[in-house]
């Protein structure tokens, strides 16, 4: 039930995997918002039920993330925690709170959130669904190649001469 479409362009050297913590990445057609085919969190209503969806480039390349949306299950639904953490761990998103039911949520980036990988977890997992995941793939600017190849060369230079 999940499809892909090339709003960013294409991204053949980006792997989309889904992992969860007593919860199970799973499609849902319709109940969240006005979101369809959304992936939730198909573990218990209660307690830990945290999903993730990573996004991971091939070695030369990057993931670029543009954004998501997101919707909560209707009723009385606790506060969700949604973050977005690079390849380091680093947290470069973050929101707490709760998610609209009747519509949805939408997460934009005016500058992309950029890493050799990217992690989208939600909290509450049963109750948050996430859908229209878009994102890019690049590969580092000739500039970029340049100052880490030096970089390795002054620091290869360094080595020989100790």
């Amino acid at each position: 039930g999940f499809a892909y479409d090339l709003t960013h362009g294409a991204t053949g050297n980006v792997e989309a995997s889904f992992g969860g913590d007593n919860s199970t990445p799973a499609g849902w057609g319709t109940g969240y918002g006005d979101l369809n085919n959304v992936i939730w969190g198909s573990g218990s209503n209660t307690g830990v039920n945290q999903y993730s969806i990573t996004l991971t480039a091939d070695e030369g390349y990057f993931v670029s993330l543009h954004g998501f949306e997101a919707a909560g299950w209707g009723g009385s639904q606790p506060d969700s925690a949604i973050e977005v953490r690079n390849q380091d761990s680093t947290v470069l998103f973050s929101f707490t709170g709760p998610l609209e039911q009747s519509t949805h949520d939408t997460f934009t980036f005016d500058t992309a959130l950029v890493g050799q990988s990217l992690t989208i977890s939600v909290s509450q997992g049963w109750w948050h669904a996430v859908d229209n995941v878009g994102f890019s793939q690049s590969v580092p600017e000739p500039g970029t190649w340049l100052a880490l190849g030096l970089g390795g060369l002054l620091l290869a230079r360094r080595q020989v001469r100790r």
